[in-house]
């Protein structure tokens, strides 16, 4: 999510996103350790450098819990310890992971859980990591071009042969006599 996208401010205010965190570096007992379970909201300074890492848990029974990790001084993020807490708007927060796709509610339950995707590189120049489509979209973008590339290498060899042939052909001279 860019930050020309309008969800985007609603998703700043849901999480606190430009405040101080304090929290426990302890995860919360009905928080499962589940790296599929969670959701992981990647911050970007200038679209190039992780400041903020979020892990939003949607649980069943304890409602959103997210585990942050920050650095806003250029150091690596992950080296930093994580600090558990609560969004400080979980409704709003739920709302545009909703509307972004990112969550889905199963049937025989209403609590919403974590949409399962297949991984996907991550998106340059993108503010907001979470994005799968955009992710997505980069990656076939490059496979396009990729492919129109080895396209136009074929056409210019099989092009050049042809004139290189006829060419030949033409300007060729035969003595007889």
């Amino acid at each position: 999510m860019h930050t020309s996208n309008p969800r985007y401010q609603q998703l700043v205010d849901a999480m606190g996103a430009y405040e101080s965190v304090e929290g426990s570096s302890s995860a919360p007992a009905g928080v499962p350790d589940c790296f599929e379970c969670e959701i992981r909201l990647t911050w970007l300074i200038h679209d190039v450098q992780v400041w903020r890492i979020d892990r939003v848990h949607l649980t069943s029974d304890d409602g959103i819990w997210v585990d942050s990790l920050s650095n806003e001084t250029g150091g690596d993020v992950v080296e930093q310890a994580g600090q558990w807490h609560r969004p400080h708007d979980a409704a709003t927060l739920l709302a545009v992971l909703k509307a972004e796709g990112l969550t889905s509610t199963e049937a025989d339950s209403t609590s919403p859980v974590p949409v399962s995707v297949s991984p996907a590189p991550a998106a340059a120049g993108a503010d907001l990591g979470a994005s799968v489509a955009g992710q997505t979209s980069v990656l076939r973008l490059g496979l396009v071009a990729v492919a129109a590339g080895v396209v136009g290498v074929l056409l210019g060899i099989g092009v050049g042969w042809w004139r290189f042939r006829s060419r030949s052909d033409r300007d060729r001279v035969e003595l007889i006599g």
